[in-house]
């Protein structure tokens, strides 16, 4: 199965850093990505982070008990946080609006089917007390 790693994950981003203290999100390339998923990060420039645009990891922040390697190709985060795959030329925004609206989706459908389990079990109960009353 395919794992479900930050190196393709959409969220996986680079921040440049400014002299003047500015700081903007920049997507990562296909190309790099690949490169990231084989353990090669030389592609990120000094004056960039890498991190989790969702907030699970930050390399600014650090890694207590990993390494960026580690939090980047090796952890399988597997419904463990905000993982979508990556689509180039979207941006971050949309990507966050979209999750948000399957979600909202899920919770509809899930809502959906608690009634029609509801109403199948009232029906079913309806039908066995008239099979069992002796008229």
């Amino acid at each position: 199965m395919f794992k479900k790693t930050c190196a393709t994950c959409h969220y996986f981003t680079r921040v440049h850093h400014q002299e003047n203290g500015n700081h903007y999100s920049l997507e990562i390339s296909r190309e790099f990505r690949k490169r990231a998923a084989t353990g090669d990060l030389s592609w990120q420039r000094d004056s960039e982070s890498i991190c989790c645009h969702r907030g699970v990891w930050d390399e600014g922040v650090g890694f207590p008990e990993s390494s960026k390697l580690e939090q980047v190709r090796k952890l399988n985060r597997r419904n463990k946080c905000y993982y979508i795959p990556y689509q180039p030329g979207m941006l971050l925004s949309a990507a966050e609006k979209l999750q948000d609206a399957r979600l909202l989706q899920t919770r509809e459908l899930q809502k959906i089917r608690f009634a029609v389990y509801g109403l199948t079990l009232t029906i079913v109960g309806l039908i066995v007390k008239l099979l069992t009353e002796k008229p």
